[in-house]
């Protein structure tokens, strides 16, 4: 099946993800070349009751939307990855619910890279927290990880920024479409990761709207294409916890910064001290730390690889 067909399929399916990909599997394992829509999803619709069927009109209106995506993307250079591509991070079939298409601006190699550290926190850290999520991507960087965050204002912006710093590649995981960036201020953000060898990525085509609900989907995202996590600075209850959350049900290891500096009768940040105290996350104080953490990622990525024989 080529793109057009499959994020048509999606569209009939009102871009849910697990019966548009029940439906593919189906039809590749008929290896049909080209798919009457109706009549498979008729056919579909008799062993999974839940299968939406549009009428011929709606088919038309979805089909023309699909060639005006597409013909966007193609204007835009933005490509557009189908979960049975070669392309297709690997990494992302460790999800309940891998994205059935992802659209990548920039350089898509970076995605498959075994050394990818996410560096994620609040949109409004504290001095202590915006000055080390920088300083913390810069010091991945110079050891050779590829940086990914969510481009949110705050931390995620600061982890963008310390790799750029460092000439490296870093990763935007985006809960809008490519070519909307949101937060606007972060639009020249968004143009220099491309610029400078990194890349852009969004489950979302341009008929999707933003809503809270895609924040969450993009940080599962974050949490499936790193290696590992670092948390900067977040509330129990913050969004940074979702994408947490995923890591520990991928196992992805998890540190978090610890150490801020008193204010009135705070000290560390709630989420922070939870994580550590619960087994969840590892602490990070120092430049010692760090660099342990970061050695045990790469022992962990080495033996995976001479595992997998790559």
């Amino acid at each position: 099946m080529n793109s057009l067909q499959i994020l048509l399929l999606q569209k009939t399916q009102n871009n849910r993800i697990k019966p548009t990909k029940i439906l593919i599997e189906n039809i590749n394992k008929k290896r049909k070349q080209s798919v009457d829509v109706i009549a498979y999803l008729k056919i579909a619709k008799e062993k999974f009751p839940k299968t939406q069927i549009p009428d011929k009109k709606d088919l038309r209106n979805m089909k023309t939307l699909c060639n005006k995506i597409i013909k966007e993307c193609k204007k835009r250079r933005i490509a557009i990855i189908d979960i049975f591509s070669k392309k297709y991070p690997k990494k992302l079939y460790a999800l309940d619910n891998p994205p059935i298409l992802i659209f990548a601006k920039g350089n898509m190699r970076s995605l498959v890279s075994n050394r990818i550290v996410a560096i994620i926190g609040t949109r409004h850290p504290s001095e202590y927290g915006f000055k080390v999520a920088r300083k913390i991507a810069q010091y991945c960087t110079r050891k050779g990880f590829v940086v990914i965050s969510g481009l949110a204002l705050g931390c995620d912006t600061q982890g963008h920024l310390g790799c750029l710093d460092e000439n490296g590649q870093t990763i935007a995981v985006l809960p809008t479409q490519i070519e909307n960036i949101s937060p606007k201020a972060n639009q020249g953000l968004a143009d220099n990761i491309v610029a400078k060898k990194g890349c852009l990525i969004s489950e979302y085509d341009s008929s999707i709207k933003l809503g809270k609900w895609t924040f969450v989907h993009r940080d599962r995202l974050i949490a499936a294409l790193a290696d590992a996590i670092i948390v900067i600075e977040t509330s129990e209850k913050g969004g940074t916890m979702h994408t947490v959350d995923c890591a520990v049900r991928l196992r992805r290891p998890i540190a978090c910064v610890y150490g801020f500096p008193k204010s009135g009768h705070n000290n560390d940040p709630e989420g922070n001290v939870k994580l550590i105290q619960n087994k969840i996350a590892v602490g990070i104080k120092d430049r010692r730390e760090l660099e342990s953490y970061l050695s045990s990622i790469t022992r962990i990525t080495r033996a995976c690889q001479k595992n997998s024989g790559e």
